[in-house]
């Protein structure tokens, strides 16, 4: 399977197409703002955002690659996320950096990207300025 952004009713929304058969699933189908940014989060699930209206202020989804099953992850207002880490141990669940206690600092959590469920790993004490794991997922 490939993914791409393309028009649809004149936002970007991602798409996903597979490379054996030609069929192509659109995932998002959103009209008030364009998909900002995704990634492949597991083979089977994308992460990806949108503006929420707002400067900065992000929806975040998670999609299984043929479109069947959506969830929306709960953020608070004015949080922002950056990936961290795949879990090698579990295909289902991968580490994201999120200031959604603090603007001013990231805090380590795990997201379960069947559920949405997000469970925080790490609490940032205010003196970390970049998390790291490491192969096994064990924050640095």
């Amino acid at each position: 399977f490939i993914s791409y952004l393309k028009p649809y009713q004149g936002k970007l929304n991602l798409f996903v197409q597979s490379l054996t058969s030609k069929a192509s699933f659109r995932i998002s189908s959103f009209t008030d703002q364009s998909v900002r940014n995704y990634f492949w989060a597991s083979n089977t699930h994308l992460l990806y955002y949108k503006d929420n209206g707002a400067r900065e202020n992000f929806q975040l989804f998670s999609s299984i690659y043929d479109g069947s099953k959506t969830i929306k992850i709960s953020l608070k207002p004015n949080t922002k996320v950056t990936f961290l880490d795949y879990l090698k141990y579990d295909s289902n669940d991968i580490l994201l950096a999120i200031n959604e206690r603090n603007p001013e600092n990231f805090d380590v959590y795990s997201l379960d990207l069947k559920t949405g469920k997000k469970m925080l790993v790490e609490k940032n004490p205010g003196s970390i300025i970049d998390w790291i794991a490491d192969n096994d997922g064990e924050i640095r």
